[in-house]
Order: C-alpha cells, then structure tokens, then sequence
C-alpha cells in the first residue's frame, strides 16, 4: 500500500458575499463612475452615508478601494 504525502496547502474556504439592496445599487454607481456626493443626491441620503455605505461594502469585498470592489463585484457577479 503506497503512502500519500498531505498537502500543506490549506483549503480555501469560498465566501458567500450578500449585499443590501442600498449596497447594490451603490455598487452600480460606483461602477458608473459617480463620486459619493452625486450617489448621496441620487440616493437622497448624506455624503456620510454613502461613505458609510462604500466602507461596508469594501469590507464584505475584502478589497481596499472603490475600483477593486467594482471589480471583485463584477467577477462576482454581483453587478
């Protein structure tokens, strides 16, 4: 019987990303290149809000800036 060498390698665990529908639709703002004050007015919500908003989103993402949270929504096709 042959022995089988374990792999170091830890398993990647896939994390299921789920937005709020005030998320999504942030998302595709930024993806539309719109800076927080114009989703703000668009929204009807603060500036504070949407920075808020755009944090949370990053954090979810796991991703440090607003043009990698649209692409990492895009690859997961969120948006």
């Amino acid at each position: 019987m042959k022995e089988r060498k374990l792999s170091n390698r830890k398993p990647q665990c896939i994390k299921r990303v789920v937005l709020l529908p005030k998320q999504d639709e942030i998302l595709s703002c930024l993806a539309g290149g719109l800076k927080n004050a114009e989703i703000a007015a668009r929204m009807r919500v603060s500036v504070s809000v949407i920075t808020l908003l755009i944090t949370d989103i990053m954090l979810q993402l796991e991703v440090k800036t607003r043009s990698a949270a649209v692409i990492k929504a895009q690859e997961l096709n969120l948006i």
